[in-house]
């Protein structure tokens, strides 16, 4: 996949960046639907298109907090550059086909650990803040550490990545109503709930093996 894919232009509005998205989503799943073996060359560079990707999509939230655009589609294109993070998932048993990483780490595509986190994913269009996502995905990451260091750093420098959107996704969406449809406020009351929420799943995040355990058992 060449460098061309993602340019350096800097996007102002959801639909350009959707347009790149686009773009990059159809050629990325074709390469991973063709490809017949992932060697790591590949893998790292997906993953360093992805973050590219992800940054356009930080940018565009860093203006939608500033009040210089009020067009929220971005968030339906930043779930789908998490979907292609599931995808790169999906593929792990090209590069690392042990039955450890198959059974223990549980990075199946059909595998109920997956279905899990998508179906948590979701809750964010609800108006659900998706500081519980990011704790899924991070316990994932831990689990790729422990089984590869290659896999484990690139999903966690992911994570970081999308720390920021996520703590402005959520301040965004909470405050939404605005006097004005250029400026979204934040109360102090929607910045409250969602860290209330994360230090609830900071405390909870050692249950959570339990939690996916007994999740996969019923699917």
């Amino acid at each position: 996949m060449g460098s061309g894919i993602i340019s350096s232009k800097i996007y102002v509005n959801a639909e350009s960046l959707g347009e790149e998205i686009e773009k990059f989503m159809h050629q990325g799943f074709n390469h991973l639907i063709t490809i017949t073996a992932m060697d790591r060359k590949t893998y790292i560079e997906l993953i360093y298109h992805l973050s590219n990707l992800q940054g356009k999509v930080q940018h565009l939230s860093v203006r939608i907090s500033k009040g210089k655009t009020s067009d929220a589609r971005y968030f339906k294109y930043y779930s789908r550059c998490k979907d292609f993070v599931f995808i790169l998932v999906s593929v792990l048993k090209k590069l690392y086909s042990t039955a450890d990483i198959r059974e223990l780490q549980k990075v199946d595509s059909e595998n109920g650990f997956l279905k899990f986190v998508f179906a948590v994913s979701m809750l964010g269009l609800a108006g659900m803040p998706p500081f519980i996502s990011f704790w899924a995905e991070f316990y994932m990451s831990l689990g790729l550490l422990a089984a590869s260091t290659l896999i484990g750093v690139s999903f966690l420098m992911l994570l970081i990545l999308k720390a920021s959107v996520l703590v402005l996704t959520t301040f965004i969406f909470a405050g939404s109503s605005s006097k004005s449809k250029n400026h979204v406020k934040t109360p102090l009351i929607s910045i409250g709930a969602a860290l209330a929420l994360n230090i609830l799943m900071i405390i909870l995040f050692p249950f959570y093996q339990q939690i996916m355990e007994h999740f996969i058992a019923k699917t």
